[in-house]
């Protein structure tokens, strides 16, 4: 009978990474957390938005086209980023592929994007305690 072993998850990375980045090696899932990808990105964008309003209104392009190429650019990075992690693989003589590497950083990526948000929060945060000058 066929062994399964648990798909690896987003948070398990975070908790458990040695874990969970060795079921993403065995199982690279892509669409999974790519979209997990993109809606946080959009989460952060739409945050950074609001911590840089005065920023956002200085700009000639529409606000709907700056979501959309932060979302091409990011998915390009994360090609590039898996692509200089294949040079070095390739460079050490190592056997992993570019999907498992390219599954590795969609796995890994969230973590950061999640801490910006977290930075985006606490400044929001700290505006609105400065407006309506509420007590430290």
């Amino acid at each position: 009978m066929k062994e399964t072993t648990p798909k690896p998850t987003m948070i398990g990375v975070s908790i458990r990474p040695s874990e969970h980045l060795k079921r993403v090696w065995e199982h690279p899932f892509v669409w999974w957390p790519l979209s997990c990808v993109l809606v946080l990105t959009v989460v952060v964008t739409y945050l950074s938005q609001l911590v840089n309003e005065g920023l956002w209104a200085d700009l000639i392009l529409p606000i709907p086209f700056v979501y959309v190429i932060t979302l091409i650019g990011l998915v390009i990075g994360i090609v590039i980023n898996a692509a200089a992690y294949k040079l070095i693989v390739f460079l050490a003589k190592g056997d992993a592929t570019f999907h498992q590497l390219f599954s590795g950083v969609l796995y890994i990526t969230p973590i950061t994007i999640i801490g910006t948000i977290i930075s985006h929060l606490a400044i929001i945060f700290f505006m609105c305690q400065k407006i309506l000058r509420l007590p430290h």
